[in-house]
């Protein structure tokens, strides 16, 4: 095989793709009442193009909330053949549009007392509580393990294609053999991160490297209104870490997910092999952001930067410096009697001033 078929062998492959769909409908409700079937109308044009990709391609949505709960939208059926799981049969599950929007707008609002707040209600306070994003990753990465999508052998990463000479301007062809791959994509309302699931959140992110299996992740964020151009006060460390370590796009968003369809067609719908054969977008500032012009409004824009500091489990305040669970290696922010995390005593020390171990990346 030649070096321009393997490259074309890579680029034309089929591709699992994992949703992950935050459907926390008080923290959507930030936005706005319709903020959430937008996105899923929204998300349903992307899958479909997704599937036109390729006939092979196959789809798993999993729509996750807060209060611990998860549920698989569209997933192939157990009795299903692997010829019963392809791009055709997702295609006609998907046909049912209102079907779908109705499902995942019940499974945000029921049985939850934090979603009984009217959105858009300025006199109510809405309370916001995290998402259980370490729970769909790992039922997502256990759907794929249990039908032996998530092996090392079936996935890929752009970093195994190189030139095919020493120029770094010559075409870029596979070090690897050309096999099926998985990927992730999380829509992630602006619900807050939790601590605790910092573990698990890791763990999963780490297990998805491990099989080379890329995240990529639209965030929405929710801006102050008189400065526009500040830091968003709901962006995910957790989720930039995610995406950072598996080699995916970081994607935040301040309006609709039709602000975001011009970054997702051109940095996350393109299959992995793809990508290592694209320029991205130059960034115009040195923070790696692009900021769209007043006059366009919200915007969405692909996030560079990544914090990787540790989160304390306390307070979920970023530390440079903090002092960590000999037990559980849960991190804070100050000195401690007992890990809030595992109970485990910490050694008792008179000098509570003394330097704090590192933990630095």
């Amino acid at each position: 095989m030649t070096q321009e078929d393997d490259t074309r062998s890579a680029v034309d492959a089929a591709e699992t793709w994992l949703v992950l769909l935050d459907c926390n409908l008080a923290a959507w409700s930030l936005h706005g009442r319709d903020t959430l079937p937008n996105a899923v109308d929204g998300l349903l044009v992307l899958l479909r193009a997704f599937c036109l990709l390729h006939r092979g391609n196959r789809l798993i949505w999993l729509g996750y909330r807060e209060a611990g709960r998860a549920e698989y939208f569209l997933l192939p059926s157990s009795e299903a053949t692997e010829e019963q799981t392809g791009a055709v049969e997702t295609l006609e599950a998907l046909d049912d549009e209102i079907g779908l929007v109705r499902s995942v707008v019940e499974f945000a609002s029921a049985d939850s007392a934090t979603n009984t707040t009217a959105p858009g209600d300025a006199d109510a306070a809405v309370v916001v509580r995290p998402s259980t994003l370490a729970l769909a990753l790992s039922l997502g990465l256990c759907a794929l393990h249990a039908r032996g999508w998530l092996t090392r052998s079936s996935a890929w990463d752009g970093r195994d294609w190189a030139p095919s000479t020493g120029d770094a301007s010559a075409p870029l062809v596979s070090t690897s053999a050309a096999t099926p791959r998985v990927r992730c994509l999380v829509v992630s309302s602006p619900a807050p991160d939790d601590p605790a699931q910092l573990v698990s959140v890791m763990n999963a992110a780490i297990r998805a490297q491990h099989a080379q299996m890329v995240i990529d992740v639209l965030r929405w964020v929710v801006r102050p209104s008189d400065a526009p151009a500040a830091a968003a006060s709901t962006c995910s460390a957790f989720l930039q870490q995610c995406a950072f370590l598996t080699n995916g796009v970081y994607i935040e968003c301040d309006g609709s997910f039709a602000d975001a369809m011009s970054e997702l067609l051109a940095q996350v719908l393109p299959s992995t092999a793809t990508r290592a054969l694209l320029l991205p977008p130059p960034t115009s500032t040195p923070s790696g952001r692009r900021p769209a012009p007043a006059e366009h409004g919200p915007r969405a824009r692909v996030v560079h930067d990544v914090d990787l500091r540790a989160t304390c489990f306390a307070t979920g305040d970023k530390v440079e410096l903090g002092y960590v669970c000999s037990c559980c290696l849960s991190v804070f922010a100050s000195p401690r009697a007992v890990c809030a995390t595992c109970q485990a005593p910490f050694a008792d020390r008179s000098d509570v001033d003394a330097a704090p171990a590192s933990t630095a990346p």
